[in-house]
C-alpha cells in the first residue's frame, strides 16, 4: 500500500528562526508517526542550522496537534484570536515555540 502518511515542513527565516508545520492522514493518527517524524526534523534542524527556536501555529481546536508539540517540549507562547475561518467557524491559533539549546 503506497498511501501517503503526511507531510512535515520546516521553513527557515533569517537563519535563526524555524517554522514547522505538519499534517498527517487521519488513518495514521495516534500511532507515533507524527512524533517520530517531528523528532527527526527537529534533530536535522539542530544539526544543520544555528536556530534560536522553532515555532508552530495550531488551530486551538486541534487538541491532538497541541498534545504532540507539548510532548515535543514546545512551550505555549500566545493565542491569536479570529485568525481564520474554517467550516463556517472562526478559528483561533495557538503559537508554540521550541527553544534550541
Amino acid at each position: 500500500n503506497k498511501q501517503m502518511l503526511g507531510t512535515i515542513e520546516l521553513a527557515i527565516f533569517d537563519k535563526r528562526e524555524g517554522v514547522m508545520a505538519f499534517m498527517l492522514n487521519s488513518n495514521h493518527w495516534r500511532k507515533g508517526f507524527a512524533f517520530e517524524s517531528c523528532i527527526e526534523v527537529i534533530s536535522f534542524a539542530k544539526n544543520n542550522y544555528k536556530l534560536d527556536y522553532i515555532e508552530t501555529e495550531i488551530d486551538d481546536c486541534n487538541l491532538g496537534s497541541i498534545k504532540l508539540v507539548e510532548k515535543l517540549h514546545f512551550e505555549f507562547i500566545r493565542k491569536d484570536l479570529n485568525v481564520d475561518e474554517f467550516n463556517s467557524r472562526v478559528s483561533n491559533e495557538v503559537i508554540y515555540r521550541l527553544y534550541i539549546k
